[in-house]
């Protein structure tokens, strides 16, 4: 229990300096009275609000039946209408989420690189975490993945999945399965999302259209 507990502590202090300390979130700040009227009978589990341009409040719900759900609501004209609502991105049964939470940028220190946000992420109990980058006409596209299963990071971009496993504290193995792969939040299954670069070719294998061969039958 006591390893679990530290290990569970590195883990969010590394995704918090990650994703650096701009953030709106959960505890401090309700959902607003709009919203919580809307889930009436269900209970809220968390939430993570984005104030910045295309505010945006996510909410963790779990209903009577103990489905856990993800809640999208945007502002339009001073009211906030529910966007989208999906159970297959989030884990159900004993694995749950153990918080969920917007930045507006993350630090990626194997690329040496800033991501501007926001970025949704979703960290579930078991130390695995699943993040979203909002693009520029508003979606919410997979980002960054860690399967605590695999021990592997996954870097997801519009042409390609990166699979990163760490070797030791200095060196890490790279391996790239290109292909356009489902993103959008709004569409994503855990249970589809590939643990290896071999899960990966095969998913896009599967995903290219069938082709007439060269005899025409």
């Amino acid at each position: 229990m006591k390893t679990w507990l530290i290990r569970m502590a590195w883990i969010l202090a590394g995704l918090m300096l990650m994703a650096g300390c701009a953030c709106a979130t959960g505890a401090a700040e309700q959902p607003p009275e709009e919203i919580r009227n809307a889930l009436a009978g269900m209970e809220i589990m968390h939430s993570a609000y984005w104030s910045g341009e295309g505010s945006t409040w996510f909410i963790l719900t779990r209903t009577a039946e103990g489905t856990s759900l993800l809640l999208c609501f945007e502002k339009h004209d001073d009211a906030w209408v529910q966007s989208f609502c999906t159970y297959t991105a989030v884990p159900q049964g004993a694995n749950g989420v153990q918080m969920i939470h917007i930045t507006d940028h993350m630090e990626d220190h194997v690329y040496d690189r800033i991501w501007p946000g926001p970025i949704l992420i979703i960290l579930t109990d078991d130390g695995s975490y699943t993040s979203y980058l909002r693009s520029g006409s508003g979606q919410w596209n997979l980002f960054k993945v860690f399967s605590q299963d695999e021990q592997t990071y996954l870097d997801f971009d519009e042409e390609s999945i990166v699979f990163r496993t760490p070797i030791d504290q200095e060196h890490s193995r790279f391996e790239t399965v290109h292909g356009r792969f489902e993103r959008d939040l709004r569409k994503i299954d855990l249970n589809c999302i590939p643990g290896t670069p071999e899960e990966a070719e095969r998913m896009r294998e599967e995903m290219q259209p069938a082709t007439e061969d060269a005899g025409g039958q």
